[in-house]
């Protein structure tokens, strides 16, 4: 799961919706973020439109990509090799 603090950095999400982003990367459901978070699934919905807007995307499957494939994939990289 990308790092939270590191989403919300590169992307300029809330801690809210960069909990979201990271779940949705390490492939979680809308349902399954809202109800570890103890929201309505509206709430995810609404955060997830957000994270469209701020990393240019439109679908979760291009955000998916984005997020995992985009400056993370350097991060991880660093780590395996470190």
């Amino acid at each position: 799961q990308p790092p939270e603090e590191l989403l919300a950095a590169l992307y300029g999400l809330t801690p809210a919706e960069a909990r979201v982003a990271a779940s949705l990367a390490a492939g979680r459901t809308l349902k399954e973020i809202a109800e570890a978070a103890g929201t309505t699934r509206e709430a995810a919905r609404w955060h997830l439109k957000q994270i469209f807007q701020k990393t240019r995307t439109r679908r979760q499957a291009e955000l998916i990509k984005v997020l995992r494939g985009g400056p993370l994939a350097l991060v991880r990289w660093e780590d395996q090799a470190g």
